[in-house]
């Protein structure tokens, strides 16, 4: 997954209180858009997420 996607996946619940009785396509539009506003020191958790993830998943496929 990527960085955003682990974001998302934090940030949708709370997004989605906010605006109540929205579909998934207008509550990913707020999302996307506070990712783009968001500086590479704020994203950086989020990416090193995403790098463990991968790692992770290399593992994974070497044990397969």
């Amino acid at each position: 997954m990527s960085g955003f996607l682990f974001f998302l996946a934090a940030v949708r619940p709370r997004v989605a209180q906010q605006f109540p009785g929205s579909t998934v396509g207008p509550i990913s539009k707020v999302i996307a858009a506070q990712w783009r506003d968001m500086s590479i020191e704020e994203r950086i958790p989020w990416l090193q997420k995403a790098d463990e993830d991968k790692a992770r998943y290399a593992r994974e496929m070497q044990a397969y």
